[in-house]
């Protein structure tokens, strides 16, 4: 029912994730999910019918579609069916390209009346999430290593005249540029089979629930991501160092102990004026000759997801002409086994930075948090022929979160920690309208629908907009529908990307997104 997608300009938020440094090759243990910096999910919706009144649904689905929309719509059906849900995506991200093609839904549904009382009864799959995207892209970026370690050079003598009046530490590190490829392919799919039951409480007031059974990897693969990421030829590195004076005699070695020539002071923070460098007859910082090195890093990543969430809804016939319906999507948790395999390899004419290929492992067992949301519709039936339909859905995208071993939490919109500039739900409207032109022994319908949908954003969400249409033919005991489904954002955010500690965002990727969806629905009615 949704989709995540990733843009390039995100890919600096996986040199900081891969906390890598020419400075050592050493793996860390706290490798933070990819999720990270994939931009917010779109909705995508289930079933040629419905995406065809624009996903207008909540109070007119009438097939098995409706354990998604509205389970109580379910008690619509009046025979036995079983239906199949083919889509084809494409879809284009800041110039970025994605395609698929997939089951989107399979259902089976068997009516039935207990003591006059009309009930049924739904099996679903629905494939709800997909991470089907390959991605390259060049990073430039600048670090500035230096002041990473600081040692006592010389004591102070107290002579205002002498240049050594105060105690005198120098600071050294890296100055680096950096010029870097880097390429990821995501793939995987996360779905929920969905056993549903309604029952006709009243002839007008029906209710139902849906109950979402969701795992990677139902149909296809589970949810795999891997990147490479090389500094090649073009990257820059230089020794530097700065003389400092401490001036109020703070400085403490040792762990606390007073200090002598050579050794590694405690906290870097003391060192407080930086010497003139026309005092030491040399820049101040002082630059090594420039070394080049290549470095490459390999990145494999596989997540296990399980979980469980409900569905809950009513419909309320109150005319022959008008129905309203209503849902209710609980949140889901679900339980992420998440394995990491990671290689790094780097060589340079600089001794120090010339290190052998290693490998490292981590297995991390941690929880994805899926939003709540809440929809209201309402159908119109103006004649046989013609039914208009209106939809309003809201979006609980702050509860959209990643728990950490350690139960910190992020926001997958954004990768920023829980109650950081945390975003806000998001409204969609949707309008459709559906005219059957009946004939003796066979029915085709037209259909079309329009939409305005929101994306969750910092400060306020994105404004996206769609338009769709679909036709069919059915015949005695089968159903046929075919959706084209077209949406677009201008200048709306496509992901962003956060700091190493989540605490402030590095990034926030602005571009034009551009989907297009057309769904086959094949429909088999038994008597």
């Amino acid at each position: 029912m949704k989709y995540l997608k990733s843009n390039a300009f995100l890919l600096l938020a996986l040199v900081f994730a891969l906390k890598s440094s020419i400075l050592a090759a050493e793996f860390q243990g706290d490798v933070t999910p990819y999720f990270f910096y994939t931009s917010p999910p779109t909705p995508v919706g289930s079933g040629a019918r419905a995406m065809g009144v624009g996903g207008a649904f909540i109070a007119v689905a009438d097939d098995g579609t409706a354990a998604n929309w509205n389970p109580a719509a379910l008690i619509q059906l009046e025979l036995p069916e079983a239906s199949m849900v083919l889509d084809g995506d494409f879809r284009t991200i800041d110039g970025q390209s994605a395609s698929l093609y997939d089951v989107n839904y399979l259902s089976g549904s068997y009516p039935f009346t207990v003591k006059d009382i009309n009930m049924i009864i739904s099996f679903n799959y629905q494939r709800l999430y997909d991470y089907n995207l390959n991605f390259k892209n060049n990073v430039e970026y600048a670090v500035d290593d230096s002041g990473n370690q600081a040692t006592w050079l010389v004591p102070g003598n107290g002579n205002p005249a002498s240049v050594t009046q105060y105690d005198v530490v120098t600071m050294s590190g890296l100055n680096e540029k950096k010029n870097s490829e880097i390429t990821a392919d995501n793939s995987g799919e996360l779905g929920a089979l969905s056993p549903a039951f309604a029952i006709q409480v009243t002839p007008k007031f029906s209710l139902g629930i849906t109950a979402n059974f969701w795992k990677d990897g139902w149909l296809d693969r589970g949810r795999e991501y891997q990147s490479r990421h090389e500094e090649k030829g073009n990257g820059e590195s230089r020794q530097v160092n700065y003389l400092w004076y401490d001036s109020d005699g703070d400085c403490t070695c040792n762990g606390g102990k007073p200090c002598s020539p050579n050794d590694y002071i405690d906290d870097l923070s003391c060192v407080d004026e930086l010497i003139d460098p026309a005092k030491l007859g040399n820049p101040n910082p002082l630059y090594s000759n420039p070394k080049t090195f290549q470095f490459d890093t390999i990145v494999s990543q596989r997540m296990r997801m399980q979980g469980e969430s409900y569905n809950l809804g009513l419909l309320w016939d109150i005319s022959p002409r008008w129905t309203m319906g209503a849902v209710y999507r609980t949140g889901a948790e679900l339980n992420v086994d998440r394995e990491i395999r990671q290689f790094q390899h780097q060589t340079s004419a600089w001794a120090s930075l010339n290190q052998a290929a290693s490998v490292g492992e981590f297995n991390y067992d941690e929880k994805i948090y899926l939003p709540s949301s809440y929809g209201l519709g309402a159908g119109f039936r103006y004649s046989d022929a013609l039914t208009i339909s209106a939809d309003v859905t809201m979006m609980r995208w702050d509860e959209y979160n990643y728990e950490l071993e350690d139960g910190t939490r992020y926001s997958l919109i954004t990768g920023l920690k829980q109650g950081i500039n945390d975003v806000d739900p998001t409204l969609t409207g949707r309008i459709g309208a559906e005219y059957l032109i009946i004939k003796p022994k066979y029915v085709v319908p037209i259909r079309g629908g329009l939409f305005y949908d929101q994306e969750p954003a910092l400060d306020r969400p994105d404004s996206f907009y769609g338009l769709t249409v679909g036709s069919g033919f059915a015949y005695k005991w089968l159903v046929m529908d075919i959706a084209y489904f077209y949406r677009f954002g201008r200048d709306v955010a496509v992901g962003y990307a956060a700091n190493a500690e989540r605490t402030e965002l590095m990034e926030q990727a602005k571009g034009d997104v551009d989907q297009h969806q057309v769904m086959l629905s094949g429909i088999v009615h038994m008597p």
